[in-house]
């Protein structure tokens, strides 16, 4: 009898450790699935920041008009860049630097280009930004021999569009940080029409 009532006993004990065992396993399981639903909500959220980060960085779109004008698009537009740019961390705001000088450096060729399509009219002064070609040359991006063939007006030299290039980035940067990289259009509604030749020399 004695022996029976031990055994009994004993199984329940037995019964009762594995259901602690269970619950302990289960406990940690559910441990495990939420720290990595966590991590994958993290990783998600990190690769969605990175992604936009990338697309922003290797796709820089901006138009560059005259002097230092940027342009991004919209008032909109621009805003949203420059919330988005404010929240890039240090190595990010270099890769975007690097994009923007990429950008600057492709403007000038295309100016450079629109002028060797008709050297005697279309003048490099008049080409969509005249310091983003002063850039392209600074920076290597056009060989000797091409500008050498640049027919510059008025007396001008490379060197001095090499000169009117100084701080372009840092101008361009400023402005897509600043939500200003736009026109505002609205400032011409009463302008007059303007003249043939915008030539001021």
């Amino acid at each position: 009898m004695n022996d029976l009532v031990d055994l009994f006993l004993l199984g329940g004990l037995l019964a009762f450790i594995a259901i602690l065992i269970r619950r302990a396993r289960a406990k940690r399981y559910a441990a495990r699935q939420a720290a990595l639903g966590k991590d994958l909500r993290a990783r998600r959220k990190s690769f969605r920041r990175n992604e936009i980060v990338c697309a922003i960085i290797d796709s820089v779109y901006f138009e560059l008009y005259g002097d230092d004008t940027v342009i991004v698009g919209s008032h909109e537009d621009a805003a949203w860049l420059a919330s988005v740019i404010s929240l890039f961390k240090p190595g990010e705001v270099v890769e975007l630097r690097r994009a923007v000088h990429e950008t600057i450096c492709s403007t000038g060729r295309e100016a450079y280009e629109w002028h060797m399509k008709n050297p005697s009219l279309n003048y490099p002064d008049h080409s969509i930004s005249p310091p983003a070609l002063g850039y392209a040359i600074k920076h290597g991006k056009l060989t000797p021999e091409e500008v050498a063939a640049i027919r510059f007006d008025h007396g001008e030299t490379a060197e001095e569009y090499v000169v009117m290039a100084d701080r372009l980035l840092d101008k361009v940067m400023a402005q897509l940080k600043a939500g200003t990289a736009y026109i505002d259009w609205t400032r011409f509604q009463d302008m007059e029409e303007p003249e043939e030749c915008f030539d001021n020399h």
